[in-house]
């Protein structure tokens, strides 16, 4: 039998237990809508910047594929090389957004590949402003 103050030491000591993984899926998310919503706005500096925080968020989540890929998104160095790193994230986006309220997928029909954003109106990352509004609504969140 413990002795009571080996007891009430034993009670108030707390127990160490390896820390929970994070889900750091919404801020994967958020950060690769902000990368669409730059390339759609033909702003390279921000997709820049979306892609360096996508980086962060997918280091920080172990997931070292989608960080490297997000490296390639931060330093592009046109829309072009840009908007190709992105459409290498958008599946891996796609699969995370499917899961999570909030997030509408859609497809370019000229570069046949999708994105997810978290509005309806229609904002290509892949044309830009030259065809701000082409694509297909794929689903609506669930």
């Amino acid at each position: 039998m413990m002795k009571p103050l080996l007891l009430a030491l034993f009670l108030a000591t707390p127990l160490l237990l390896p820390a929970a993984p994070v889900d750091n899926t919404v801020a994967i998310l958020d950060a690769g809508v902000a990368a669409a919503t730059a390339l759609a706005a033909d702003d390279l500096p921000a997709a820049q910047a979306a892609g360096l925080a996508l980086k962060d968020t997918a280091t920080s989540a172990g997931q070292p594929s989608l960080a490297t890929t997000a490296t390639h998104l931060a330093e592009s160095t046109s829309l072009k090389t840009a908007r190709e790193a992105f459409q290498a994230l958008s599946p891996t986006l796609i699969t995370l957004a499917t899961d999570h309220d909030g997030y509408y997928l859609f497809t370019c029909p000229m570069v046949h590949a999708g994105w997810v954003q978290k509005t309806k109106p229609i904002r290509n990352p892949y044309m830009g402003a030259s065809m701000l509004t082409c694509g297909v609504m794929q689903t609506t969140p669930h």
